[in-house]
C-alpha cells in the first residue's frame, strides 16, 4: 500500500507559524499521512539565507513532537543548488511505495514557470494548494517580514515558536541585510 507523504519545501528563513498551521491543517485534513518538511540547501533563485544548519536546527524546533512530520536535510545530502524535480526524483528512487505531494503556497504556484522541469514535477507528485491569510486557516505570515522586523529590533515573537525566536536572538541572526 502507498504511503501518502506530503513535502513541505522551502527555505524555512526563519521558520514561523504558518508553517506549524500548514502541517497541522494538511494532517488534519488526511489523517495519517506524513509530512516531510525540507528546507533548501541553496535557493534556486539565488536568495540570500541564513545558514542551512541555522535554518535546519530552527525547523527541527518548530515541529518537534508533532507527530506525523519529519524535518529532513536531504537537499543538504543531495548537494548543490536545490531543485524541487531533484528531490523528488531521489525521494521517488529511495520509496517508491510513497505517494508524494508537495504543498505549495498561492504565491508559489504564481512562479512556476520559474522552477526547473515544473511540467516534470507535476507527473511525479500531486500538489495540495495553500492559500493563507483571509477566509484561510493558515495566517498570513511572511518570512521577509519577520526577518525585518528582527532587523529593526521589534517584537517577532508572536509569528515564532518561543524556541526558534531565542535560537534567532541569540545566535545573531537576521541583523544584516
Amino acid at each position: 500500500m502507498d504511503k501518502k507523504v506530503y513535502i513541505l519545501g522551502g527555505s524555512f528563513n526563519p521558520p514561523h507559524i504558518g508553517h506549524i498551521e500548514i502541517c497541522r491543517h494538511v494532517l488534519k485534513r488526511d489523517r495519517g499521512s506524513r509530512i516531510w518538511v525540507v528546507p533548501c540547501l541553496r535557493h534556486p533563485f539565488g536568495k540570500r539565507l541564513a545558514p542551512f544548519e541555522a535554518r535546519l536546527t530552527m525547523a527541527r524546533m518548530s515541529f518537534f513532537g508533532m507527530k506525523g512530520v519529519f524535518v529532513s536535510d536531504v537537499e543538504k545530502r543531495l548537494g548543490g543548488i536545490s531543485h524541487t524535480i531533484r528531490t523528488i526524483r531521489y525521494l521517488k528512487e529511495k520509496h517508491p511505495d510513497w505517494s508524494i505531494s508537495l504543498i505549495l503556497g498561492s504565491d508559489a504556484l504564481l512562479e512556476k514557470e520559474r522552477w526547473k522541469e515544473f511540467d516534470e514535477i507535476l507527473k511525479l507528485a500531486g500538489v495540495l494548494e495553500i492559500k493563507r491569510g483571509k477566509g484561510s486557516p493558515i495566517p498570513d505570515v511572511s518570512s521577509s517580514e519577520i526577518r525585518e522586523m528582527i532587523r529593526e529590533g521589534k517584537d517577532a515573537s508572536r509569528f515564532l515558536h518561543p524556541r526558534v525566536y531565542s535560537y534567532i536572538l541569540s545566535h545573531g541572526l537576521y541583523l544584516e541585510r
